[in-house]
C-alpha cells in the first residue's frame, strides 16, 4: 500500500510520430483565425478607403483559406480542366452564333442596300 496513489501507466506511450500524424490530420484553429483576421482586415481596409492594402490582406486571407481547407482546394484543382473545358466548348458555341448572325446581318444590308 502507497501513501501517494500512482496513476496507472498507458498501454502505449504515444509516439512524436503519432502525435505529429495527428495534429497533421486535424485543422490548426491559428490558421483558421489568421485567414478569417487577415480577410477581415482586408474588408474593413477596403471599406476605409485603402484599396491596395486592403487587396494584400484579402489576397494573403485568401492563400491562409487555401491551406487551411486542403482538401476542397485539391477537389477545385482537379475539376478545374473539365471546367476550363467546358468554358471552352460554350465560348465555342457562342462564337459560331455570332458568326452566323453577322453573316445573316451582311446578307440583310445586301439585300436592303442600307
Amino acid at each position: 500500500m502507497s501513501v501517494v496513489p500512482l496513476p496507472r501507466q498507458p498501454e502505449q506511450v504515444p509516439t512524436q510520430s503519432a502525435q505529429a500524424s495527428r495534429s497533421a490530420d486535424e485543422p490548426s484553429p491559428t490558421l483558421r483565425l489568421a485567414a478569417g483576421g487577415t480577410l477581415l482586415a482586408g474588408a474593413v481596409l477596403m471599406l476605409a478607403g485603402k484599396r491596395k492594402a486592403g487587396l494584400a490582406f484579402t489576397a494573403a486571407g485568401t492563400a491562409l483559406t487555401l491551406l487551411h481547407e486542403k482538401e476542397t482546394t485539391l477537389r477545385w484543382w482537379a475539376t478545374l480542366p473539365l471546367l476550363l473545358t467546358s468554358t471552352q466548348q460554350w465560348v465555342g458555341q457562342a462564337q459560331s452564333v455570332l458568326e452566323e448572325v453577322n453573316t445573316r446581318r451582311q446578307k440583310f444590308q445586301g439585300i436592303f442596300g442600307k
